[in-house]
């Protein structure tokens, strides 16, 4: 498979042969599964399925972090996409309790319901072993969110700094007002000239 989101696709219908899963498989209910990063929470969250309310075409979407590329780990890409596929078949506004959690234990889920994992000497370990076998290799390379963070931070305003290098009076203003007074320049009320400043 050339792209993550063939090799994703393929997952769900592999993941969909497991009983727990097959028994609610719904004609109707169509899924939509890609690479992409979660709405909040970007270093934490592994995966997120969205209503199908909020799709255009009325289906499920299911995003995984582009920050996983191990397959069958405790919390792997697997064991993750299986998560955010029972809430799709169960529905989101169950959240972690009710069905959602009936489903998940079931099909051998394990730890909090809200990051669940996968114990390697379970039966659900082998099967998703099967299925990584059968997909191959991901074709993905994990994210690093941290290494994004050493770069330089934007200026978070657009005020430029002007300083009087006679009294080190300060001001602040924006680009176009400093090219509308380029000819004449700006005047300190000490009477020196303002100057662009660093900072």
């Amino acid at each position: 498979m050339k792209t993550r989101e063939e090799w994703l696709v393929r997952a769900v219908t592999e993941l969909l042969k497991l009983p727990e899963l097959s028994a609610l498989a719904d004609p109707k209910l169509t899924f939509r599964v890609s690479c992409g990063w979660p709405s909040r929470q970007i270093r934490k969250r592994l995966g997120e399925c969205w209503h199908r309310k909020c799709s255009g075409d009325n289906t499920c979407e299911i995003f995984i972090t582009p920050r996983l590329e191990a397959v069958n780990t405790p919390q792997g890409l697997l064991p993750t996409l299986l998560h955010e596929l029972i809430h799709a078949l169960v529905g989101v506004e169950c959240g972690h309790k009710g069905e959602f959690a009936r489903v998940a234990r079931n099909v051998g889920l394990s730890g909090k319901l809200t990051s669940t994992e996968v114990d390697e000497e379970s039966d659900l370990h082998a099967y998703l072993e099967k299925v990584a076998k059968k997909l191959g290799p991901y074709p993905h390379a994990a994210l690093d969110v941290s290494a994004a963070s050493n770069r330089p931070k934007k200026q978070s305003t657009r005020m430029k700094k002007l300083q009087c290098p006679e009294c080190g009076c300060i001001v602040r203003t924006t680009q176009s007002w400093i090219d509308a007074y380029a000819d004449t320049g700006w005047n300190c009320p000490c009477g020196g000239n303002l100057l662009p400043g660093e900072g």
